[in-house]
């Protein structure tokens, strides 16, 4: 009796163990079966996030390269515009252009400064042999040879003279050889100077290459030919004057007060001589130097 006892507690120990672990097993698959679904979720999730932010990337690529190529664009554009715009030409050119079919063969000046506010006219009269070429600063600008220009003073003028001969030619030419024995004085640029005086007036003189130049000062008025002498001498040092065949003669003023136009430039060529006149002494020395 009491075997049969402890053998139906045994078989029933054994079918609740058996029901026991068959729950616990259940709730085992139920928990991986869980945990294998949040995880499926979770990489969806971060399939969909990552495919997201691929799209926004493309499209923030496609409009910032949308962006650039109509920046691109309209720079393309603007250049294309710019490239197209007419090209003016200045007024000297302009009237060169008319001069040198007057005048043909003959070198005109390429420089020609006018004072602030007015305009370049120009008038011409003579051929190619025998000529005068004028400059104006005028209030409004005229053709070429208007005959308004001749109730006006010239600044400038550019002159050629032919000669009978060479010889003749290069005997107008006032060419200043310096003289030993003077007090010198440096102009830089490894240039110097000799000085001497002479009726209430002090000159200046220097030789570069073929050409003498002098400075003329008034003592009376208390001027000093040095300090022109030395822009005078600065200019030459980057600008070059035309090439006599023998001589050439500069001749500059510190003022020209008294009389127009007396700063001059001479030189020959054969049997012409040409004579640049300006009353401004750097106005003659920039248009003998821009001869083209």
């Amino acid at each position: 009796m009491k075997k049969s006892k402890w053998l139906l507690l045994a078989v029933l120990g054994i079918t609740l163990f058996g029901a026991g672990c068959q729950n616990k097993s259940q709730d085992t698959s139920k928990s991986g079966t869980s945990s294998e679904k949040s995880s499926k979720r979770r990489s969806s999730e971060k399939k969909t996030s990552s495919s997201e932010d691929k799209s926004a990337q493309s499209s923030e690529s496609s409009t910032s390269s949308s962006s650039s190529k109509a920046t691109a664009d309209q720079s393309s554009s603007k250049a294309s515009d710019s490239s197209q715009a007419p090209v003016t030409t200045s007024r000297l050119s302009q009237l060169n252009q008319q001069l040198s079919r007057l005048l043909v063969g003959e070198k005109l000046p390429q420089r020609v400064p006018v004072s602030a506010g007015k305009v370049l006219n120009i008038s011409q009269t003579g051929n190619s042999r025998n000529y005068t070429v004028a400059y104006f600063a005028s209030a409004q600008s005229v053709a070429l040879n208007d005959a308004s220009l001749a109730q006006q003073t010239a600044f400038a003028t550019v002159q050629k003279k032919t000669y009978a001969s060479a010889s003749a030619a290069q005997q107008t030419i006032n060419y200043q050889p310096t003289q030993a024995g003077l007090p010198t004085v440096d102009l830089g640029t490894g240039i110097t100077a000799t000085q001497e005086g002479a009726a209430g007036s002090s000159y200046t003189n220097w030789i570069e290459g073929r050409w003498s130049l002098a400075v003329r000062a008034s003592n009376i008025n208390g001027e000093d030919g040095v300090p022109l002498a030395k822009k005078a001498v600065q200019w030459l040092h980057t600008a070059m004057l035309p090439v006599p065949d023998v001589h050439g003669a500069v001749n500059l003023y510190v003022s020209s007060a008294s009389t127009s136009r007396m700063n001059t430039v001479t030189w020959s060529k054969g049997s012409a001589v040409y004579l640049i006149s300006a009353s401004d002494p750097m106005v003659a020395l920039q248009l003998a130097t821009s001869l083209k």
